[in-house]
Order: structure tokens, then sequence, then C-alpha cells
């Protein structure tokens, strides 16, 4: 379909729209489009709800629809700029969160419900080690039993991380039932596996007159203790007799054997599991129900929490025609972008607040309403499965629009790039039109490429900085010498190459600078190699979106001062500062000040006249607020001098604003302590955010923070780094329209056979390609593809086909 046929279809507000637009074809202006297509139709703004999942998003969406009215319909503009506020442009979470405020009665939440701090993470590490100890406590409780056992069977630690890990996969583990999808009827295995070992007399002795098919457990443990005989090490079934076997047998018809009883024992073993994970859920219930009377206590929700509570109110609540009527009554339109980042429940909640427009019936047909569905986004893009979103979701709702919308349904496929240069294009094409392919019959998971019409009308060009790993090589070795290739090749695009900058409707040439460049990471395992390349080459370079906060240098020193102000006895603390460049003492002096006396090193060593900034900090514990103490040290010490770079300058403004916060929250100080102490050793809090747009300096950042962006130039380093992820997780949870599915096995050995498992990896190594897809097309002018090369492909080389 022609552009222009589209366009016209997107703007046509009788027509239910789903848009799959693909990466640099103009998304946010076609959402617009959209919207003032309705506004121009007489639709109210309050009227329509958008749904984005980013607050950026959101605001980018609000921003170019009134650019293009006050460009091209200055008269709606006027009429509509004193109405902003009334612009539902939301996303998920806080439209749920508006619902959950407006039925907080019929909720069952207190109306002033506060939403929790993400980083209070460890409310739910409390509130597990809570209920376990309370559980282990109560000696009657059937649960006790089931605890002590699963303690003693995986250990007390690893019991409390599946726990949390369930935690994490909230709100899809709350509705998560046990269960494997059935390869052949268990029934038939146990059958085949009686009638073969019936079949072979001379091997029945091996597994004993008691052995019985049809037993179990019993089966099942005769069968581990004879698995020699039919498994493999790596759990798969035998081909040939183990060496010392005291029996010979026709080598088909022992493969035979193995085969129906390795069968067999993964099936009692799915069993076992089973009975094991309804177990576990009892367990994680219990810690659930703990940390829900938590944060009922605090009137806290988090934001798992929202989505959950705002589904069972529209679904499941007494009052659901109340609140459905009410949403009816405000909503005529709805419009959700980023659709490929959506999960089944959320896509549960838009079909049931959706669902009597499609009925034909009530009040807007009546008064000559016709609602529409409008949403837009693209599978290829779909690369945030780790936070349950699920592509499968895309599809689905393409299959029920069709078939509640009938004629007046479009589903669009865009084509048009106006981002990426025509070389980069060309190579994008190659790559994904050979990787992205499905058969008929295959599931909704698996992504199609269709090729990229480059309209940007530029040359565009990619270059290859692949390297070959040396023989016995260290991999940290490898990585100091692609960092290294990287910095050669930013030197000579930095101010010599020239790019195109987007000006007065159209492009002009200039030269390259650093803050045009772009250093794309998949994970941030080397980025310590990279930025001490880029450090001894002098180039200026800022990580955008980094984790790792509570491990950088200068929050670990800030850290230490506040552990020692909160305990003067901490030896361990002080030492660090002591250290640290805030005053640079060597071992001597710490070890002389040690022993000069039988107190503390602090008793010992305060005393010291070069320690007056300390001494200060130290009078002044327990009278003034911390966070005035922290900053008042950093004046004395020429702190913000010792750490003036803007990153480091920001995380020590971060770590004090969040001493200021705990503070006014009422947090003892122990409680302050405790919290730090535990995310000493963490790398998930984000480093403190910057403005980067004006700084001339390359940008760090990783693939997923990266998406929705655009740069001039983009170097995607590592390509050889294996994605890793949950491959080798027991526990999987398997999302489906109207149920989610918990698929637990322990043992790796049965995870490599396992038909669900190897699903799981067909799907993370489709969302591997989806994230290289996203990657390559973030670059406009110039596309640096890095890596080291080892005997095999690996990572994204696989997909490149790199000679």
């Amino acid at each position: 379909m022609p552009i222009e046929s589209q366009y016209s279809d997107i703007t046509d507000t009788s027509l239910n729209i789903v848009v799959a637009a693909p990466a640099g074809s103009g998304k946010t202006e076609k959402l617009a489009g959209r919207y003032i297509a309705l506004l121009r139709s007489g639709v109210a703004p309050e009227r329509i709800l958008a749904i984005t999942f980013t607050e950026k998003a959101a605001a980018e969406m609000k921003e170019r629809i009134l650019k293009k009215l006050r460009e091209n319909n200055p008269e709606l503009y006027a009429s509509i700029k004193d109405k902003v506020f009334l612009m539902r442009i939301q996303t998920i979470h806080s439209f749920c969160l508006t619902l959950l405020r407006r039925f907080a009665f019929e909720s069952g939440l207190d109306p002033n419900f506060e939403m929790m701090d993400p980083a209070d993470l460890e409310i739910i590490d409390e509130a597990i080690e809570s209920a376990l100890n309370a559980i282990t406590a109560e000696t009657d409780s059937p649960l006790r039993k089931i605890v002590l056992s699963l303690s003693a069977g995986y250990g007390w630690n690893n019991l409390k991380s599946i726990i949390k890990k369930l935690f994490n996969l909230r709100p899809a583990s709350i509705r998560a039932e046990p269960g494997f999808a059935a390869e052949l009827a268990i029934e038939l295995k146990k059958s085949a596996a009686k009638e073969a070992l019936q079949e072979f007399k001379e091997l029945f002795l091996v597994f004993g007159p008691a052995f019985s098919a049809e037993t179990n457990p019993g089966a099942l443990k005769l069968l581990e203790e004879k698995s020699e005989y039919f498994l493999t090490g790596d759990f798969s079934p035998r081909k040939a007799l183990p060496k010392g076997a005291s029996f010979k047998v026709n080598k088909e018809d022992y493969t035979d054997l193995c085969m129906k009883l390795s069968e067999y024992y993964r099936e009692l073993k799915k069993e076992q599991y089973i009975a094991e994970f309804k177990e576990l859920n009892l367990v994680f219930k219990a810690c659930l129900a703990k940390y829900t009377s938590v944060k009922k206590e605090l009137n806290l929700l988090d934001f798992n929490d929202l989505e959950y509570k705002a589904h069972k109110l529209i679904n499941e609540n007494e009052e659901l025609d109340n609140v459905l009527f009410a949403f009816d009554e405000q909503t005529d339109h709805i419009m959700v972008d980023e659709f490929q980042d959506t999960n089944f429940l959320q896509w549960g909640i838009i079909k049931k607040l959706t669902e009597e427009w499609r009925s034909g019936m009530g009040q807007k047909r009546e008064a000559g309403i016709n609602p529409t569905m409008f949403i837009v986004g693209d599978k290829k893009q779909s690369i945030y499965g780790f936070r349950s979103a699920n592509v499968e979701v895309f599809e689905t709702a393409v299959e029920h629009m069709k078939r509640w919308y009938g004629k007046a349904f479009r589903n669009i496929h865009v084509k048009e790039n106006y981002r990426c240069g025509d070389g980069i294009i060309d190579y994008v094409n190659a790559v994904f039109s050979r990787e992205m392919r499905i058969n008929p019959g295959d599931p909704l998971w698996k992504t199609e490429y269709e090729e990229f019409n480059a309209k940007r009308g530029k040359p565009g060009r990619v270059i290859k900085l692949i390297l070959d790993r040396k023989e016995e090589e260290k991999t940290k070795d490898a990585k100091k010498r692609e960092a290294e290739s990287i910095t050669e090749n930013i030197v000579k695009i930095a101010g010599k190459e020239k790019i195109f900058e987007k000006y007065q409707g159209g492009e002009r040439e200039r030269l390259c600078g650093y803050k045009d460049i772009t250093l794309l990471l998949r994970k941030r395992t080397h980025l310590k190699e990279y930025e001490e390349a880029f450090a001894k080459a002098s180039i200026p370079a800022v990580v955008v979106g980094g984790l790792g906060f509570h491990q950088e240098t200068e929050v670990t020193v800030l850290r230490s001062l506040l552990f020692f102000l909160i305990e003067p006895a901490d030896d361990y603390s002080l030492y660090i500062l002591l250290k640290s460049p805030y005053f640079n003492f060597t071992e001597d002096d710490i070890c002389a000040a040690r022993l000069a006396g039988s107190g503390t090193l602090n008793e010992n060593i305060l005393e010291d006249k070069r320690l007056a900034p300390l001494r200060e900090a130290a009078e002044s514990a327990g009278l003034k607020p911390l966070n005035q103490i922290l900053e008042k040290f950093l004046e004395n010490t020429s702190g913000w001098a010792v750490y003036c770079k803007e990153q480091e300058a920001a995380n020590l403004k971060k770590f004090i604003r969040m001493i200021q916060d705990f503070e006014k929250q009422g947090r003892a100080l122990s409680g302050i302590r405790a919290y730090f102490e535990n995310k000493a050793g963490s790398n998930e809090e984000a480093k403190a955010g910057l403005n980067t747009e004006e700084m001339d300096a390359v940008k760090i950042m990783t693939i997923h923070t990266a998406k929705g962006l655009e740069f001039p130039v983009v170097f995607v380093a590592g390509l050889e780094e294996e994605m890793g992820g949950g491959k080798g997780e027991a526990v999987k949870l398997k999302e489906m329209e109207n149920e989610v599915r918990a698929v637990y096995l322990p043992e790796a050995g049965l995870r490599k056979t396992d038909t669900e498992y190897l699903e799981f990896g067909e799907k993370e190594s489709e969302e591997e390609k989806r994230i290289l897809y996203v990657a390559l097309t973030r670059a406009r002018d110039i596309l640096v593809l890095s890596g080291v090369r080892g005997e095999k492909q690996t990572g994204f080389l696989k997909y490149l086909k790199e000679d």
C-alpha cells in the first residue's frame, strides 16, 4: 500500500488500526497525526486515552502534537493549548494508578496510598526473611515441614533466592500454575517402559524384581539409582552399554530401551518437580502475604501492584460494571504506543475496557459515537522479555481486532525508513532478510522481516572492526585490544569525517564531534576496558543510564564516611576514608596510629591535624542532619574538586539526596546503615542521571537504553558476547492469553532435553536477533561493528556471518 494511502487510513477516524512501524519510520509522527485527526473531527482531548510505556515517550508525543497543531492548524491549537492538562497521554502504570485511585474503595485500598520507591527492595527481603522465620517458628504448621524440607534440599539462601525470583516475576508469578506441556501422554510412556523391560529379560535383574513401571515414586527412585544404564552424563539416552556391563544386548534394541526409559524418567522427574513447585508456591504466597501486609501498614503500593490490581478490578470485582461504565463514560478512543512492549495482562486490561465498544450496543452507538482503537508498534523492537514484555501479544491483538471490527479494521505495515543512510539500510536489509524469516505454522514469537525502503537520500556506510582472538589470549586482554581499536577509529572520525545534521526542515553537512558518537554495549561486563581506553586516548566519554551506582569509588568513600559517623568504632570504614584522596594516608601512617595505643583506630588517630574535617563531622553527628554534615565535609576537604568529573559529582549529590530523603522519612540511623550495607555489593542501582545533550563527549550506553534514540555515528561493540540471561534458570514462566504456566526444572541436564526449555532458548535467540536489529538501526550516517572473533561465531556474529 502506498504511504499516501496508509496515511489516509491512519487519519480516518472511523477505522480501528494496527500500525507496524519499524525503526526510523516516523512512528511518533503517525501517532500525532492520528491524535490531531481525532481533534479535528471534534473529539475533545479528555476523551482520548493515549497509552505509552515511558514518561519520556508521553512527553514527546504531547510535544509533537502541540508543535504540529501550532504550525499547521493555529486555530485548533488556540482552542487546545489551554486544555493541555486535559490531554490523557500517560504510561500504562500511570493509567492503572489513576484507575485505582478513583476506585480505591472497590479495590480494597486506602485512597491516600503512596507509591513505593523502586529502590526500597529491602522491604521485600525483610518480608521474605520475616515470613520464613515465622513459618519455621510455628511447630504445628504444615508449611513448616515444607520449608524445612525445601531448605534441606536447596539450602536456606537458595530457597530465599527462588522465592525472590518469584517476587521479581510478579505479577505473572501470582497467576502462575505449575505444569509442563505434554510431549506424549505419561501413561503411554509408563506402558512403553514396562513393556521394554519385560521384553529384555536379561536386563530385568539390573532394575530388580520390585520394579514396576506403574509405581511412583518407587519407580523414580529405582531409575535414579540405575540411571547409568540408560542415561549418559548429560542426561541423553545411551546408545551403547556402559563400560563393565555384565550383560550383552542388541545395539538397536538397547537404544530403543534407553530412549523409552529416559522419556519415562523425564516424565517422572517432571511430576516430582510439579509437586515440589506447588510447595514452593505455597511458601511464595505466604511470603507475599507478609509483604502485602507490610505495604498495607505503610499504605504503599509497588509498581507491580498497579497493573495486577487494575486487571482484577475490571475483571473480577463485584462492582466491575460500574467501573467499566465510568471508563466508557469518559473515553471514546484508545491509542497505544510501543505495543510490542506489552504483556498479556496489560492487553487484558485494554481488551476489557473496550468490551462494550465491540458489542455494538450502549450509549455511544445511540449517540452516534464510533469508538476506535489505534495501536502502533514493531515486533522487531520487542527486546524487553526480561521485563515480561511478550512479543506474542502483537499478533494476538491483530487477530482479535480483525475479528472484532471486520471491514472497519486496517493492519498497516510501514516500510519507509527516514533515519539511516542508504548503505546502512542495504546492510540491515541483507542481514535480517536472511535471519528473520517465518514459515506457515510458526509460533507467534517468531519475527518476520520486511525490507526497508530508504527515504533519507544520504549515503551512510558500514565499517567492520572484527579482530581475531589470539591463541590462548585471555578475554580481558582481547577486550582491551578491541577497546584500543575502537578509540583509534573514533580519533579517525571525530573532527575529520562529515555527518549530516537536521537543519530548517532538511539537512546540512558538518564535521563530526565527539557528541555525535555513541558506543552501544549489549551488557556492561567490559565497560571498564572501554572507559580506560577512552581515558588513555584523551577521548571525553560519559556513561548514559549506567548502573553500578553503589560500586563507584566516590560513592564507596562517602558511604564509608556515613558508616563511620553512625558507628565511630568501625575501623574498616575509617581505614577506607584515610586511604581515600580526601586524606591520602599511607599504610605506615595508619599502622603507626593503630599501634600507638590500646583503643580503636578512631581513638588513636582522630587528633591528627590532617583530620580536622573528619573530626568536625564526627562532632556534628547527632546534632545536625546527616546530609548537611556530608556536604560540609566535602567543602572542608575540597571533595568536589577531588571527584570533579560530571558523573562523579552527580553521584555524590545523588548519595546526599538519598540520605536527606531517608531522614525525612524518619528512618533510624541503623536502618540507613543497613540499607547501604545491603546495597554495597549490588550493581542494580542507576548512576546519577546527566544531561548529556550538550556535552561534547562520546556517549556509552546499552542497546536497551538506546532504544527509541538515534545517533549520527554508532559503534556496536562486543559483537561476540553471548547473551547469557536466563537459559540456565530453574523457574520459567510461560505467559499465554488466558493463563500463566510455571515450568520448574532445577536439573540442568534435564533442561537440555526438555521441549519447553528448548523453546525458551529459541525465544531468547529470537530476542537476541531483535536486540541486534535495534542496535544497527540507531545509526544515521556511520555504523561501526566491533568484536573479537574466536574459533566459533558467537553472540551477534552468528547472525552477521562474518568471514
